[in-house]
């Protein structure tokens, strides 16, 4: 996603005939520009007027690696694992200012994937899942024979384990398919529920 948001930044920026890498809010004019760009067969409206900017229905790249979501005005923070990386970590926040969710990508078998620990809030504050993502492969096509082994648990509002799932994606077909055994619980922490998937891949040594 961010590579794309590079490509619409650029063409934004060719808008503007400012050869600056990002458009600085605070140095846009006062005058109104209402413009449509087309990239990857999306049409991406531009708004500024008497110097604020305004996307219609699309995200923004603004200053600091922050992406404004123009509809829920929510930003997510980006922190590049390094110089030039196109992954690292990141973090979403409601408008309140509030944490929505926490995750990152990292740079596994020569292909950036999602990886680690992710964090989702309500926008009261409270957990109400948790994905972790266990990267491996067995074959020599680099990233594009990884297998996701993702544990998913969910959270009652009182931080209460509400359900335990886990799944197995291959990387080159983005599937997520339920694997092992499911557990669900009540509120006091019993088990009420489980339920049993078969495995679908399997590590070979």
């Amino acid at each position: 996603m961010k590579q794309v948001i590079y490509t619409i930044l650029s063409i934004l920026i060719l808008g503007f005939t400012n050869s600056k890498n990002r458009i600085d809010s605070n140095e846009l004019n006062s005058q109104s520009v209402d413009t449509t760009f087309v990239v990857d067969d999306a049409s991406i409206k531009l708004i500024v007027k008497k110097g604020k900017l305004i996307l219609v229905e699309k995200e923004y790249f603004l200053d600091n690696e922050i992406i404004l979501d123009t509809i829920t005005h929510e930003r997510t923070k980006f922190i590049p694992e390094g110089s030039g990386a196109i992954g690292g970590a990141w973090i979403t926040y409601y408008k309140n200012g509030q944490i929505k969710a926490n995750g990152q990508t990292k740079n596994e078998f020569g292909c950036w994937m999602d990886s680690g620990l992710f964090e989702y809030y309500s926008i009261q504050g409270n957990l109400i899942k948790t994905i972790h993502f266990d990267n491996w492969k067995n074959e020599r096509d680099g990233c594009h024979s990884t297998v996701h082994d993702i544990t998913q648990k969910e959270f009652y509002t009182n931080g209460q384990i509400k359900a335990v799932k886990y799944f197995q994606s291959a990387y080159e077909e983005g599937e997520q398919n339920p694997v092992g055994e499911w557990k669900y619980y009540n509120i006091n922490g019993k088990v009420i529920l489980t339920e049993k998937y078969k495995m679908v891949y399997f590590k070979r040594y």
